[in-house]
């Protein structure tokens, strides 16, 4: 047996659904308020970040000079900064020979950089920056190749 609605119980159901499309609304107003805020904060982190990558290639800071071992000795017979002569190797065979040009004239920080992305200059041509807290971070295809010797860097440094 169902029982009868009545006026009133249909007032008292218009005022509660009234009170639930008023908070309802001030939640949605809020959350559209955060949205803008995120938002803006979204466009400030990426333009700090731009600030904070750097490439050394892109702002010309380094060069890498392809050369054989001759030439790079007469580089540093000539030159009073003398340089480490690398060869990249990938997947068995010689990539790149060569020697950094700039290297000695970078800042501390980029000396830091330099050497911290080393293996991507190589591999990329680029530093690689990623996320490394993101849940579904992974090591990259740089990463891998290096950790499972697919590539590597030999290095020669001039002595005299």
């Amino acid at each position: 047996m169902t029982t009868k609605r009545t006026v009133q119980d249909v007032l008292d159901d218009c005022r509660k659904n009234d009170e639930q499309l008023e908070e309802s609304q001030e939640e949605l107003e809020e959350l559209q308020k955060n949205i803008k805020e995120c938002q803006k904060k979204e466009m400030v982190l990426e333009k700090e970040l731009e600030s904070l990558k750097i490439n050394l290639y892109e702002e010309e800071k380094i060069k890498f000079i392809e050369c054989d071992l001759n030439t790079w000795r007469k580089h540093n017979e000539d030159d009073s900064a003398s340089s480490s002569y690398l060869t990249y190797i990938y997947d068995g065979g010689m990539r790149n020979q060569g020697y950094f040009e700039g290297l000695s004239e970078l800042k501390e920080k980029e000396k830091d950089h330099f050497y911290k992305f080393i293996n991507d200059y190589f591999y990329y041509g680029y530093p690689l920056y990623i996320d490394r807290n993101h849940r579904d971070s992974e090591m990259t295809e740089c990463e891998l190749a290096f950790a499972y010797g697919t590539a590597c860097i030999q290095t020669l440094d001039w002595t005299l």
